[in-house]
């Protein structure tokens, strides 16, 4: 009798046991089918002055904007405020509560771009800071006419160093673009959507923030609750634990973690 009962009262409608799973039919194939994105090669990064890479604007308004909070002093690098979703915001906390020493850290506009690499043959971002935004834009709309015609390709060039660097798009030769065509053309009909952008912005979980905070010498323990100190702990335990585990390779340790991403 009772193991009557005890079916009797697990038993669900169809629609209820739908609400288990994630996806159906072409959802799944899309899922199956879509491929890992490597972060480490999802970003346009110039490092020396001058250096370039060829590209090609797919569309005049292939660029968004978010905030961030940074500190490189600190090792603190790019990382997007989670107040903006609503959610704790760890380095907000820091930033309120640090003092002097951390009134800087608040969270700063950070611009993203969409180009399509044609040394590589990928579309990448190139992430940049206000001053760097404007540039680009201005010369975007300068060219905005021949971008929709699918006419021109750019070096993407960058210039200057540190907080004086710069980049631009110089327009490549009729010469020199009857030497890249080919890759040009290759990128004809594509273009960028928002959720291209979200899939590689990955934000840090609160814990994970916390323990970048700690190791930069900001006192966790005074400033947020006992319990999500602890799990930031155990967190970090796990990262150490996984360091050396090459079966997976989503267990990364904790520092030096925000240099590969942003």
């Amino acid at each position: 009798m009772k193991g009557n009962n005890f079916k009797k009262k697990n038993k669900r409608k169809g629609s209820d046991l739908m609400s288990l799973f994630t996806a159906k039919g072409n959802e799944v194939k899309e899922i199956i089918n879509k491929e890992k994105i490597d972060l480490k090669e999802a970003f346009i990064r110039l490092k020396a002055e001058n250096e370039s890479v060829p590209v090609r604007v797919l569309g005049t308004e292939d660029y968004v904007a978010y905030k961030a909070h940074s500190d490189f002093k600190k090792g603190l690098y790019n990382t997007p405020c989670l107040s903006v979703i609503g959610e704790l915001c760890p380095y907000c906390v820091a930033h309120k509560e640090g003092g002097e020493d951390w009134k800087n850290f608040y969270a700063k506009e950070r611009f993203m771009f969409a180009f399509a690499e044609l040394n590589s043959g990928q579309v990448k971002i190139l992430e940049v800071s206000k001053n760097q935004a404007k540039k680009l834009i201005a010369q975007i709309d300068e060219y905005a006419d021949e971008i929709e015609a699918g006419e021109v390709a750019f070096n993407l060039t960058r210039t200057g160093t540190g907080t004086s660097t710069t980049y631009l798009l110089n327009l490549i030769t009729p010469k020199k673009m009857k030497e890249i065509q080919a890759k040009f053309d290759e990128f004809d009909g594509v273009t960028v959507d928002l959720e291209f952008f979200e899939e590689r912005l990955v934000p840090k979980s609160p814990t994970y923030m916390l323990n970048l905070l700690e190791e930069a010498g900001f006192p966790i323990e005074e400033h947020f609750d006992e319990e999500l100190v602890n799990e930031a702990r155990l967190e970090k335990q796990k990262f150490t634990n996984n360091d050396d585990d090459d079966d997976d390779d989503d267990v990364k340790p904790i520092e030096g973690a925000d240099e590969d991403t942003f």
